[in-house]
């Protein structure tokens, strides 16, 4: 059933959005465009691609420097954006879309992608409904339906796991600083979401970004469980955190930052690696 939904989606957003392979049809109705040099500017849309399996040397001309999964494609892809991207070596490819998240760029740099004079692609989910619903739509756009479509049963799945638990745990994500200067996910975030379809539920300040993490705010919120982004060493040598509940049980535990600040090809898995840990 999640399937003929999502097929119908793609349908609409295709006859909305009219790009793609000219060689598949849709609906009956030939593809009105076909995307043959593409660039993506962030690790994350760069994870979506290869969801649509879309994403090799030949179409995608350029990538950031950041960008490491799937590593065996991405490495043939030329650099075009490290910190920054490089707006000359981009115009030069000529790219017909480009694809980046909107979290990264600053007003300034979303005007330099527009001037290139490409179609784009803007990765803006804040919950994981809207990266499904972004999910279908990139997939129109090149071609990608049916992978999408897998990748989304993927999703569901994971997330449909979670409807065991009875209590929802709360969990606090924070990233560990030097010096004791941490950072803390928002409950706004997407990661929060993801927690959420994971069982559990986000506690922290209001927002959707990582912000200082106030220590005697988070004893107030006792969380069950933290996810550390990386190695947790810092976060449990830390003796302002050592009166937390989820430190003194060692219910904390650590996922990679590629892995758990990214709207991209794993976020299944990331569900999966949660659920796994808080529904003990």
């Amino acid at each position: 059933m999640r399937r003929a939904i999502g097929l119908l989606i793609v349908s609409a957003l295709a006859l909305a959005v009219g790009c793609g392979p000219a060689n598949q049809q849709l609906g009956g109705r030939p593809r009105q465009k076909v995307y043959r040099s593409i660039v993506t500017l962030s690790p994350s849309t760069t994870e979506l691609l290869s969801v649509t399996q879309q994403l090799n040397a030949q179409r995608v001309r350029g990538r950031t420097a950041a960008d490491n999964y799937p590593k065996a494609t991405v490495d043939q892809i030329p650099i075009v954006a490290s910190v920054k991207p490089d707006y000359e070596k981009i115009a030069a490819i000529k790219p017909d879309l480009v694809l980046y998240d909107k979290d990264l760029f600053n007003a300034n740099d979303v005007e330099k992608i527009k001037k290139l004079g490409a179609d784009t692609f803007v990765l803006d989910a804040v919950t994981v409904d809207d990266l499904v619903k972004e999910l279908y739509a990139l997939g129109s756009m090149v071609g990608g339906e049916t992978n999408v479509s897998d990748y989304v049963d993927k999703i569901y799945a994971a997330r449909a796991a979670s409807a065991s638990i009875t209590v929802h745990p709360k969990v606090a994500i924070i990233m560990p600083g030097d010096g004791g200067t941490h950072m803390i996910a928002g409950t706004d975030s997407f990661d929060a979401d993801v927690v959420k379809s994971a069982g559990g539920q986000l506690v922290g300040p209001k927002g959707s970004i990582f912000v200082p993490l106030d220590p005697e705010f988070l004893l107030t919120q006792n969380p069950d469980w933290i996810i550390s982004v990386g190695a947790p060493t810092a976060l449990l040598t830390d003796p302002k955190l050592k009166a937390l509940k989820a430190v003194s049980q060692g219910k904390i535990f650590g996922i990679s930052a590629d892995i758990l600040l990214r709207r991209g090809a794993r976020v299944d898995s990331l569900i999966t690696a949660i659920f796994d840990k808080i529904a003990k």
